[in-house]
C-alpha cells in the first residue's frame, strides 16, 4: 500500500470515528437531559425477583416462565431517585465507549502526521488496553448497582445484588495491550536496524 492511499485510509477513519464521538456525545446529552426532566424509565428484572421464588404470576397451564427470561419494569413517571439510578444504567458504558473511541481517533490522528509506529501510538495503545481491562468489569458492577437499586425502589423489598460480569471488556483489553507489545518490539527491531546501517 502507497504512502497516499494509506494516508487516505486514515484520513478516513479519523472522520468516521469523529463523527461517531459527535453522536455518541449528542446522544448522551440528550439522554441526560431526557433523565433531568423525568422521563419514563424501564428496566429488567428476573422472573424471580419481580414475583418472588414462592409465588409467581398466574399463568396458563402448561406455560412456565423460562429461567433466564425477563421482566421489563416500565415506570412512566419516575421518582427523582429512580431517575438517578436509571443513569447508571446507561451512562457508564457510554463513557467507556466514548473514552474507546476518543483513544482510538487520538492514535489514528497520531498516526495520520507522523509516525504510525511512533511512540505515541504505542501509549495511546496501552491506556486504551487499560481502560478496557478496568473499565468493562467496573461498568457491569455500576449498572449492577443501578438495577439493584432500582429494583428496590418497585419492590418494596430487597431485591438480589448480582451484577451480570462478563469477560468481555477485560478480554479485549488484554489483546490491545498485547497489540501495543508487539508494535512497541517492532519500534525496538527497526531501532536496532537502524543503528546497524
Amino acid at each position: 500500500m502507497n504512502t497516499s492511499a494509506g494516508r487516505g485510509w486514515l484520513n478516513a477513519a479519523a472522520t468516521v470515528l469523529g463523527i461517531g464521538l459527535a453522536l455518541l456525545l449528542a446522544a448522551t446529552a440528550v439522554m441526560a437531559v431526557q433523565a433531568a426532566r423525568g422521563a419514563p424509565v424501564s428496566f429488567p428484572l428476573s422472573p424471580e425477583a419481580a414475583f418472588g421464588t414462592e409465588a409467581g404470576p398466574t399463568l396458563l397451564p402448561g406455560v412456565e416462565l423460562a429461567r433466564d427470561a425477563t421482566v421489563t419494569v416500565r415506570l412512566p413517571d419516575p421518582a427523582a431517585a429512580q431517575s438517578a439510578w436509571s443513569v447508571l444504567l446507561w451512562l457508564p458504558s457510554t463513557l467507556l465507549a466514548g473514552a474507546a473511541v476518543t483513544l482510538v481517533l487520538l492514535a489514528v490522528v497520531r498516526a495520520r502526521r507522523g509516525d504510525p509506529f511512533g511512540g505515541g501510538v504505542v501509549t495511546i495503545m496501552r491506556t486504551l488496553g487499560v481502560v478496557l481491562l478496568v473499565g468493562g468489569p467496573l461498568v457491569q458492577l455500576l449498572t449492577g448497582v443501578g438495577s439493584y437499586r432500582l429494583a428496590g425502589t418497585v419492590l418494596g423489598r430487597g431485591a438480589d445484588f448480582a451484577p451480570a460480569f462478563t469477560l468481555d471488556g477485560p478480554i479485549v483489553g488484554v489483546c490491545v495491550l498485547a497489540l501495543a507489545e508487539v508494535i512497541r518490539h517492532g519500534q525496538r527491531l527497526r531501532e536496532e536496524l537502524d543503528e546497524v546501517i
